[in-house]
């Protein structure tokens, strides 16, 4: 037997430290800005959307939680690159959120440029050389966590990424298949996923057959060579977002008598107005990530700060790494579990969209510092 609660009292240990920290780094900001801060830290990420799946077993609370650690890591390291007690942490935080799922691995990649972004414009010395290597080492974290994953965890992710999203969508499942230098009439699977009955994922032959000749790189390399295709995994991921919940997973024990899959609705206006709201198309996603971007490109742009200059490479960092778990989330598994593979792509809608609102209230009220730093 095993208490789901103390797994949730870890995660909300960790959270509660992340905050605590990021609230510590702003503590020089005007008092409007760490007010906004303050308000959006309690509204937007305390809601039961996110605080519900502390009590789980499932990887997205490890995600929600190591990244906050690796934001509040990635500030501090901007104001003390010298430091090795900051670096190290940054370093550690950032290499358990990437690891935290599969599905994250690649986002070591952005965390990594913020982190030579760090070592050039920021760190001299002998200790940008660590900076840097602190940096190569979280870009190797992918291949790393690539060759420790589990085979049938990998078998998951490769049999919904083909049948249940790429040929489910397509109307030449067949000459995919080819492209994939996979048997075309494998396309007889087409709209199946890794738990339908029937499907012969067991059977050596189609080992050998199909999990031993495909993989993500090649995956990848034929989205690259159909860019429409590739809209069209964003389009649809565009279409299931902004919902955090999943309606499948309830929240109390049988004793309550409230019946399966009942669900708290405890302290949930952000994610009930967010869901209501946002619209859902990918249009949408586009215009409001652009404009973050466009935002900190200009901020970066017209600031001899280093320290402002690092928040807003941050926050292209994490516009790049919104983007990317849009498009992994649908294309790696279809439809299958989608609302709980986008909890991380809605994490990072929500930071970037505080993000805006904590700059833009530092920049009415003219203190001449970064909302971050």
């Amino acid at each position: 037997m095993f208490d789901v609660r103390a797994l949730g009292a870890i995660h909300l240990t960790l959270f509660l430290l992340g905050v605590w920290l990021l609230l510590r780094l702003s503590a020089r900001l005007g008092l409007a800005t760490r007010a906004v801060i303050a308000l959006l830290l309690a509204l937007v990420f305390c809601d039961v959307g996110y605080a519900a799946y502390f009590n789980s077993l499932y990887s997205e609370p490890g995600s929600f939680v190591f990244l906050f650690l690796a934001l509040a890591a990635a500030i501090g390291l901007a104001k003390q690159p010298a430091s090795l007690p900051r670096l190290g942490a940054w370093l550690a935080a950032c290499l358990l959120f990437v690891s935290a799922k599969p599905q994250n691995s690649l986002l070591a990649i952005p965390l990594a440029g913020y982190g030579f972004w760090i070592a050039y414009g920021i760190a001299r010395g002998r200790r940008r050389v660590l900076v840097a290597g602190s940096a190569v080492a979280l870009l190797l974290a992918p291949i790393a966590i690539s060759l420790s994953t589990p085979k049938w965890i990998m078998k998951h992710y490769l049999y919904n990424a083909v049948f249940f999203e790429l040929l489910q969508n397509s109307a030449t499942p067949r000459e995919d298949l080819q492209q994939l230098g996979l048997n075309p009439e494998f396309a007889k699977y087409r709209g199946t996923q890794i738990f339908s009955p029937g499907i012969p994922v067991e059977d050596p032959a189609f080992e050998a057959a199909f999990f031993d000749r495909i993989g993500s790189a090649r995956l990848g390399l034929f989205y690259l060579r159909h860019p429409g295709r590739l809209a069209g995994v964003a389009q649809r991921a565009a279409q299931s977002a902004f919902s955090q919940r999943p309606s499948y997973l309830g929240n109390f024990e049988k004793s309550c008598g409230l019946g399966p899959r009942a669900q708290s609705q405890a302290f949930q206006l952000w994610s009930k107005l967010r869901e209501s709201a946002a619209p859902r198309s990918l249009w949408f996603v586009a215009v409001f990530f652009a404009g973050s971007a466009s935002a900190a490109l200009a901020v970066f742009l017209s600031t001899s700060s280093r320290q402002v200059k690092a928040a807003m490479v941050l926050q292209l960092a994490l516009v790049a790494m919104a983007l990317e778990q849009l498009l992994v989330a649908e294309a790696v598994c279809g439809q299958y579990e989608l609302t709980k593979h986008l909890f991380l792509f809605n994490l990072l809608f929500d930071l970037c969209l505080c993000a805006d609102l904590v700059l833009a209230t530092a920049w009415v009220n003219r203190t001449g510092r970064s909302p971050y730093v």
